[in-house]
């Protein structure tokens, strides 16, 4: 039994949740598919891309499993990229093998490059012997590793890799051989750690760009700068992570607004369309019973922001006679209460009870005339009066932007 009743709540948008992650995921898919074609076009010039560059954006309000199904298409086109930029890399070397002099085309050299090819050409000019070549296993592992991981290597790496191949293909001794393939082995790791760790960068800052766009409206240019002009974006995951659930807070704070709505009309109380609205906005409201109560009585239903909290009390419009105080207070408690938490929680609000007060402990408090609801749908705050259009909260206004 209860006059007066308090609840903690949690609320978890589990779908909402669900689709941020897969969202994430997929803008991580699509960075990933823009390094990809970066890629092919650094190792053929002209011509087409990969065709992992043909992925985009999921549809706008696509669910969960419509997002599962992309995110699984997506993964499944990268592969298939990821085949294509091999083949790519494999094309490229055996043309820079097959031209004369094994040079390969024409490029503007790095200066690791070109310190590559005039060792390598130092070495050709000190050979003056023309027996077995003294670095023949080296070159066979060389090629063995190249064939092996070419792909996963930086496209603009090929050309001073072949360079070296050139320094052991042209190696004197049998030690100028094993110290030009050990520094092969380590371009070979050093290129394939680069262009990973570029991979990374590219779809963290992709993810965390995406995951930004459920924070608080007023927080979103901030991190989109941060995130966008970072060398190392992951740095910044915590914040981004603490700005979502903040605005978490915020929309199951809404959430449980317009539950108590919902089910406060359940139970028989007149409760207007803008309810939830001001509820958010000023914390707290006055709802009338309806016809199957007693005259002169409602709710006052708190939702005090930040504290994870929402109460509610019977009350009474001032001048309206106290006989009947304990009496409502109870039929509130048998039939009132169960019907709104119930309301509550089948609407995924998970409820624990933080204070309760029997009928009859305390007087029903009344309620100044001026902000007792005017009439069905119209409710006033029971706090400060302020202007209608002042009562309507940042949360309330953030969700007509968010997703």
């Amino acid at each position: 039994m209860s006059s007066s009743v308090g609840y903690d709540y949690s609320y978890v948008d589990l779908e909402a949740q669900a689709c941020r992650r897969l969202r994430a995921e997929i803008a991580g898919y699509a960075a990933r598919s823009r390094v990809l074609s970066a890629q092919a076009r650094q190792m053929r010039g002209a011509g087409r891309d990969a065709s992992a560059g043909q992925l985009g954006k999921p549809r706008a309000g696509a669910g969960s499993s419509e997002l599962s199904a992309v995110a699984a298409s997506y993964r499944d086109q990268l592969e298939s990229a990821e085949r294509e930029i091999a083949g790519i890399a494999a094309a490229r070397w055996a043309g820079l093998l097959a031209a004369p002099g094994g040079s390969g085309p024409a490029e503007r050299l790095s200066a690791t490059e070109e310190l590559a090819r005039s060792r390598a050409g130092a070495l050709v000019r000190e050979s003056a012997t023309t027996g077995p070549r003294p670095g023949a296993a080296q070159l066979a592992a060389a090629d063995q590793l190249i064939a092996a991981e070419l792909g996963r290597c930086e496209g603009s790496d090929l050309e001073a890799l072949h360079l070296m191949r050139a320094e052991i293909s042209s190696a004197t001794t049998a030690r100028q051989a094993r110290m030009a393939f050990a520094e092969l082995e380590i371009a070979v790791g050093d290129s394939i750690r680069r262009r990973r760790r570029a991979d990374e960068i590219a779809q963290v800052r992709a993810n965390l760009l995406e995951l930004a766009e459920d924070a608080p409206p007023e927080e979103r240019t901030r991190l989109r700068a941060m995130i966008e002009e970072s060398p190392d974006p992951g740095g910044l995951s915590a914040e981004v992570g603490q700005a979502v659930a903040r605005a978490d807070l915020r929309r199951a704070r809404d959430a449980v607004a317009a539950a108590a709505a919902d089910a406060l009309r359940e139970i028989g109380c007149e409760v207007g369309e803008d309810f939830a609205t001001l509820l958010t906005g000023s914390s707290e409201g006055v709802v009338a019973f309806g016809e199957d109560w007693a005259a002169g009585y409602g709710l006052l239903v708190r939702l005090p922001p930040g504290a994870g909290r929402v109460m509610a009390a019977v009350v009474r419009r001032e001048g309206t006679a106290s006989g009947a105080d304990e009496a409502v207070q109870r039929q509130f408690c048998e039939r009132g209460l169960p019907g709104w938490a119930g309301g509550l929680r089948d609407s995924g609000i998970a409820l624990t009870e933080e204070h309760r007060v029997e009928p009859g402990s305390l007087p029903v408090a009344a309620i100044p005339e001026q902000q007792w609801p005017a009439r069905p749908g119209t409710v006033k705050q029971a706090a400060a009066r302020r202007p209608r259009s002042a009562a309507r909260p940042a949360a309330a206004r953030e969700r007509q932007h968010d997703r």
